[in-house]
């Protein structure tokens, strides 16, 4: 007895078939698919549109960029020459922070961080989560 293979075909074709589910969208919707293909894909349709599904629209000819504000001098206090100071520009020229300054030997401290550091170790680049 033949046997007619376009029956067959439908025949596995439908069982195949028959656990998969797809869903055609018809209102706006946002998908989101595993590239490696391990997970199911996520999906969500809106129903109308709504601020969720909206892209704002930006007119670059009208905006302009703000102006660069001066930044304002603030009070502090000099750890090198412990004195307060109300403008730090003008402070770090002045010849009490100057003398200061000269009097600092950071050999030692580079001696200290030479010491810390391994030599031939490297940091190890961090893991990237998205690609």
């Amino acid at each position: 007895m033949p046997v007619n293979l376009t029956r067959l075909f439908i025949f596995i074709f439908s069982r195949i078939f028959a656990f998969m589910q797809y869903h055609v969208f018809s209102h706006p919707y946002i998908l989101i698919e595993d590239s490696t293909g391990r997970h199911r894909p996520f999906h969500r349709e809106y129903k109308r549109d709504s601020k969720d599904t909206m892209i704002p629209e930006i007119n670059l000819s009208q905006q302009t960029l703000p102006k660069k504000q001066r930044s304002v001098k603030k009070p502090g206090l000099c750890e090198l020459c412990v004195i307060k100071y109300a403008d730090y520009d003008q402070h770090i020229t002045t010849e009490k922070h100057l003398k200061a300054e000269d009097r600092v030997e950071y050999g030692e401290l580079e001696i200290i961080a030479e010491s810390l550091r391994v030599k031939g170790e490297r940091r190890k680049p961090r893991k990237r989560l998205f690609i």
